[in-house]
C-alpha cells in the first residue's frame, strides 16, 4: 500500500471482486426483496377493502331483513308454544268474556194499565216489547175485566146469574137458587138471623166464614154469593141440590 493513500480508504476485498455492500447481486436481492414487499402490503389492502365492502352490504341486508326476520321468530315461537311468545289468542285469553247479547224478550206490560204499557212503547223504553196481538190482548183482558165488575155490582141476582159459570154450573140452576136465597134473605146482603146469627144473602153460620172469599164479605153481594156457590156445590152438588134439601128441612 502506498504510504501516501489514506488509512481511511475502503477496505478492498478478494482481487477482482468489490465490496459486499456494493455487489451487484447483492443490490439486485436487496431491491427485489423491497419490491415484493411493497407488492406485498398491496396485496394485503386489496382483501380488506372487499372485506369491507361484503360486510357492509350485510349489514344493510340485515337492517332489511331484520323486521320480517323478528316476525317470523314470533310466530314461531307462538306456534311452538314457549314462553314469552304471543299470539292473538294468547293476548284475548285474559280478557274477560265480553256478555252475550240477549234477545229482546216479549214483556207483557202491567194487566191493569194498558196506557202505562202504550207510554213505554211510545217513549222506546226497550225492557216493555209490544206487538199489535198483545195489545190486542191486553184491550180484550181489560174490557172483559171491566164486564166483570159492573156484572158484579147491583142486582145480586144477576151477579150469581154471572157467576154460576165459574163454579161449573149452567143458567139453569138459576131457577133453585132464586127461590132458595129468597126465602133465606130475600136477597138482602145485610139480612141478619136474630136467633141464630146467619148473616148475608146464603145466610152464613158462623158469618166469618164468608172472608174466604174476601174482607168485604160484609158489603159486597159478590163476595156473599161466592161463598154460597162454593158451600153449595160442596155440601150438595149444585144450588138445585141445595134447593131440593131445603124444601125438605126448611134449611140448608
Amino acid at each position: 500500500m502506498p504510504q501516501h493513500a489514506s488509512k481511511h480508504a475502503a477496505p478492498r476485498g478478494r482481487k477482482g471482486t468489490a465490496p459486499a455492500d456494493h455487489h451487484p447481486e447483492v443490490a439486485r436481492g436487496a431491491t427485489g426483496r423491497h419490491r415484493r414487499e411493497r407488492l406485498a402490503g398491496r396485496r394485503t389492502r386489496v382483501p380488506s377493502l372487499a372485506t369491507t365492502a361484503i360486510a357492509i352490504t350485510a349489514v344493510s341486508a340485515a337492517v332489511v331483513a331484520g323486521p320480517q326476520l323478528a316476525q317470523r321468530a314470533e310466530s314461531a315461537n307462538a306456534t311452538n308454544g314457549k314462553p314469552g311468545a304471543t299470539s292473538p289468542v294468547d293476548a284475548d285469553a285474559g280478557k274477560a268474556p265480553a256478555p252475550a247479547k240477549k234477545p229482546h224478550a216479549l214483556i207483557k206490560p202491567p194487566r191493569k194499565d194498558i196506557a202505562a204499557a202504550k207510554n213505554a212503547a211510545v217513549t222506546g223504553d226497550e225492557s216493555v216489547k209490544l206487538t199489535t196481538t198483545t195489545l190486542r190482548k191486553i184491550a180484550a183482558e181489560k174490557a172483559s175485566r171491566s164486564r166483570a165488575r159492573q156484572a158484579l155490582t147491583g142486582d145480586p141476582k144477576k151477579i150469581a146469574a154471572s157467576l154460576l159459570p165459574s163454579f161449573g154450573f149452567g143458567q139453569d140452576q138459576m131457577q133453585c137458587l132464586i127461590p132458595m136465597w129468597t126465602r133465606e134473605s130475600n136477597w138482602d146482603l145485610h139480612a141478619t138471623n136474630s136467633s141464630s146469627g146467619a148473616y148475608g144473602i146464603p145466610q152464613s153460620l158462623p158469618a166469618g166464614k164468608m172472608s174466604k172469599f174476601g174482607d168485604d164479605w160484609q158489603t159486597n153481594a159478590a163476595t156473599q154469593i161466592k161463598w154460597g156457590l162454593w158451600y153449595v156445590k160442596s155440601r150438595y152438588g149444585s144450588p138445585c141440590g141445595a134447593w131440593e134439601f131445603w124444601q125438605r128441612n126448611h134449611w140448608y
